[in-house]
């Protein structure tokens, strides 16, 4: 009576084993048709959330958010005064094709215990595709450079680094110096 109770326990840990595995492999096969020509979730070119959508439909999304920040222009201050570069003059090009087809490619490049792992952390973990744009930087630096001439301020010497659509600034000193990063962003 023992050995059958012990194989009966046996049996139905067994049979809620397997049923728990086909469970999972029915869901994750969903999953996987469900995604077959979408973006995995939580995939995000920079702050557009491009989850769940073809790569058709993220391009449109990307230039959508991005259409804004081309009519408008670059916004930059100097001497309290906000002007405006003209992302033309600039060569300003956003590569929404390629940015597409990086998201696109998560979950679906490397190996196949990479693609797995991927997919399946895919709806608990948050993916960001930087947005570089492309620029042309000696354009950008004669637009500035002009600017700053109508206001007789002559260009500082301060790198920048355009990543996205934010502008990273960095700044020659002398060792041990201390200056006022805001203050220095503001007059450029």
């Amino acid at each position: 009576a023992m050995l059958r109770l012990l194989l009966t326990a046996r049996y139905k840990a067994r049979k809620i084993f397997f049923s728990i595995l086909l469970t999972i492999s029915i869901v994750f096969s969903f999953y996987n048709v469900y995604y077959s020509n979408k973006i995995l979730p939580k995939v995000f070119i920079a702050s557009v959330d491009v989850s769940g959508v073809t790569k058709e439909e993220a391009v449109m999304k990307l230039h959508e958010r991005y259409n804004l920040f081309f009519q408008t222009g670059i916004q930059i201050i100097i001497n309290n005064t906000k002007e405006t570069i003209d992302p033309k003059n600039i060569d300003l090009a956003l590569p929404a094709d390629t940015l597409t087809e990086i998201a696109w490619a998560l979950g679906r490049d490397g190996s196949w215990l990479d693609q797995l792992t991927a997919r399946i952390s895919a709806p608990f973990s948050m993916r960001i595709v930087s947005s570089n744009v492309e620029v042309n930087l000696e354009k950008l630096r004669g637009e500035i450079d002009i600017l700053l001439s109508i206001y007789d301020n002559p260009r500082k010497d301060i790198r920048y680094n355009i990543n996205g659509i934010s502008v990273g600034f960095f700044y020659d000193t002398e060792r041990g110096a201390v200056f006022n990063r805001k203050e220095v962003e503001r007059v450029i």
